[in-house]
């Protein structure tokens, strides 16, 4: 998922399954102030997003945002991305335990349990429970995201460990360059085939009045400019 809208998809979708977790705790629900397995079945129906990996962003990190996920969750924050200023360390490098890393991996433990440090790139919780949390920060621009091998290989690793695919999918067996290569070639195509292209379209009818019509001008031009020099003669 990418930037902003993985964010706000992922708290959409996890309050949903949180306000309902709630209403299951009142008195006045199915198991009074004990959640049952259909209310915990219904909360989960509610929370369409199983896992998400969004790219950059990382300012919306707080305690706050991640009480509205229930998700598995790992975040790409390129150490060069636009803005990197801004985060609690004035600078986009996490791996000295920034605060906004630092949170998303301490969100899924209890005030006891939290961390006073993490690991860049070390996956934490459980993806069974949907606790799993891992941070990624590559030496790359945001923009350059998406072209990079780098970030290729995180996302492919880490919907292998939220999905819990077995055996897990090589990281290094990427073909999309190929797609890239060949769709610039193809552009290039297209701007090549421009020129062709407007040839054969002033030879069908509809559009060969157009060329005649210039043919004309031109002609009617060369006259009047001939007629101009005999009189100046």
């Amino acid at each position: 998922m990418g930037g902003m809208s993985a964010w706000l998809t992922l708290m959409h979708y996890g309050s949903q399954y949180y306000a309902a977790i709630e209403e299951a705790k009142t008195p006045d629900s199915e198991g009074a102030e004990t959640i049952t397995d259909s209310e915990k079945e219904y909360a989960n129906s509610l929370n369409k997003v199983a896992a998400g990996l969004p790219v950059g962003n990382i300012r919306l990190s707080s305690e706050k945002v991640f009480s509205q996920i229930h998700a598995n969750m790992g975040i790409i924050y390129g150490q060069y991305d636009e803005g990197n200023y801004d985060l609690s360390q004035g600078n986009g490098d996490l791996s000295n335990n920034a605060d906004e890393a630092l949170v998303a991996v301490n969100s899924i433990f209890s005030k006891a349990e939290q961390h006073s440090g993490f690991n860049v790139g070390k996956y934490y919780g459980d993806a069974e429970n949907q606790t799993l949390r891992v941070v990624y920060n590559p030496k790359q621009t945001h923009e350059w995201a998406h072209f990079s091998k780098n970030t290729v290989a995180y996302t492919v690793d880490f919907f292998s460990h939220a999905f819990e695919i077995s055996p897990q999918i090589k990281n290094t067996n990427q073909i999309w360059i190929w797609k890239e290569l060949v769709s610039f070639i193809g552009l290039l195509g297209i701007f090549l085939l421009i020129f062709p292209a407007s040839y054969y379209l002033l030879e069908i009818p509809f559009f060969k009045h157009l060329k005649l019509a210039k043919e004309q001008s031109s002609s009617i031009a060369n006259a009047l400019q001939t007629e101009k020099k005999h009189k100046e003669n």
